[in-house]
């Protein structure tokens, strides 16, 4: 696909190295001619210039483009973008939107001005963190089939009951009808079989319907009986906006702090009233001592830094008093390098927004295939887990799973059919109409086709 991408920010330059992996033709757009170095080392064309300009656009062959892209730092300019884009040929266009008021009326803003799709990477990322928050025994929760199956991470810490338990006896031991489809041991992704042998320190994802996890979470006894029932945020970002508001819709007590003063008092006329602002420095021990702290069963670092965030994090997971601590982390290199620290779950919204977009993209370049439906990335990027909904004439219909000729480092982990979930055994099939999950270390399916040899 031919494809523009404008804004080589942070969430930009996340796309840009995604799709460029993938070998679309890609333009990128910035204002900034010191970021063409950076395009360069992608092997990505840049052209300077102000992306709400049609001149600028002409220039980076908009007329032609598949996808028009517009992730700048302005939301008005990302709806400016896709608007001229789309008088001048893009087929489709994309614009993050970030500010809650647009936020409202994205629907509205869609129809009148030519976008085909928005994004909001903090929004995306409040949805993640709340079903984190809702089910605190997991790392990461992320779901499929609109919402009836869930992979969730997980590790297993020292003396658990699954160390040197072979995959083949789990359903043996346990009752609940659970798949494990990735494991991650010393740095190294398994897609494992039936002889794979799990040990204390492996991060464990499970894919089954929430039902089913949570009874194999308590029948091994890892299962988080204590409900969250208040949290602390550090941060009065678009995120902590958004996050304090969601879980005061779920009767969930919140403590919000904000160190600048200016951003309270805007956060003081738009936060519902039951949310308890305070303006101090989180960062500060005697501060979050001074609110309370040790009072909250979860944490939650929302700051603008990352660095912030992830020391916050570890210090809160450190106090051994909460049933979850989330830190935002977006800088790829960090995530690689807090792993397996005490705080365990981080989120990143750059990298929410470029899956999204990514699933977009690959649902467009087989609009006549068994589609790309959802898409995650699970074990820090490492493993794609993809839904696909099957339609008539693929060639994976009617033939055993056992029979089926499907390439290495794949796995067919879940398959839903008129409203029930299968955790598929070799004798199964899949059947047009199916949704089916695909776990795979190998980048690019864009068809359910592609995981045959």
């Amino acid at each position: 696909m031919n494809i523009i991408v404008v804004g080589f920010g942070k969430v930009g330059e996340a796309i840009v190295r995604l799709l460029s992996a993938e070998k679309h033709d890609i333009t990128v757009v910035d204002i900034q001619q010191s970021l063409a170095a950076n395009a360069e080392q992608l092997d990505v064309a840049f052209c300077t210039g102000n992306g709400g300009r049609a001149d600028v656009l002409r220039e980076a062959g908009c007329a032609s483009a598949d996808l028009l892209i517009a992730v700048t730092g302005v939301d008005e300019l990302n709806i400016l973008v896709c608007s001229i884009g789309k008088m001048l040929g893009a087929h489709d266009t994309i614009a993050r939107v970030r500010n809650p008021d647009y936020s409202s009326q994205i629907n509205e803003i869609k129809k009148h001005v030519g976008i085909d799709m928005a994004i909001n990477p903090e929004m995306a990322a409040t949805g993640e963190m709340l079903r984190i928050l809702r089910f605190p025994s997991a790392m990461t929760v992320d779901i499929f089939a609109k919402g009836a199956v869930e992979i969730v991470g997980h590790r297993l810490k020292e003396g658990s009951v699954l160390d040197s338990v072979p995959l083949c006896d789990l359903k043996k031991k346990y009752p609940a009808k659970v798949l494990l489809c990735a494991v991650e041991r010393d740095g190294e992704v398994y897609i494992p079989t039936g002889n794979f042998v799990l040990k204390s320190g492996d991060r464990i994802s499970v894919v089954a319907p929430r039902a089913e996890i949570e009874k194999f979470f308590k029948a091994t006894g890892t299962f988080n009986k204590r409900r969250i029932k208040s949290v602390m945020i550090v941060g009065g970002s678009r995120i902590g906006f958004y996050l304090s508001s969601e879980l005061v819709r779920y009767g969930i007590d919140v403590t919000l702090i904000e160190s600048d003063a200016k951003k309270c008092e805007e956060l003081t006329e738009v936060l519902p009233k039951q949310v308890k602002l305070y303006h101090g420095d989180g960062s500060s021990s005697d501060v979050l001592n001074e609110y309370d702290i040790h009072g909250h069963d979860a944490f939650v670092a929302l700051t603008g830094m990352d660095e912030e965030n992830m020391v916050l994090g570890m210090y809160a997971a450190r106090q051994g008093t909460f049933n979850k601590v989330i830190a935002k982390v977006n800088r790829q290199t960090f995530l690689s390098m807090v792993k397996n620290t005490e705080t365990e779950t981080y989120v990143s919204p750059k990298l929410i927004c470029a899956n999204q977009i990514v699933q977009y993209v690959r649902a467009k370049h087989n609009s006549l295939g068994s589609n790309v439906e959802t898409l995650h990335t699970i074990v820090d990027g490492k493993v794609e887990a993809l839904e696909f909904i099957v339609k008539e004439g693929s060639a994976c219909i009617g033939i055993p799973l056992k029979d089926l000729p499907i390439r290495s480092g794949m796995l067919v982990a879940c398959i839903t059919r008129k409203g029930t979930v299968m955790s598929p055994g070799g004798n199964d099939t899949i059947e047009a109409g199916d949704n089916v999950i695909i776990v795979t270390k190998i980048k690019g399916l864009n068809d359910l086709d592609d995981i045959l040899k």
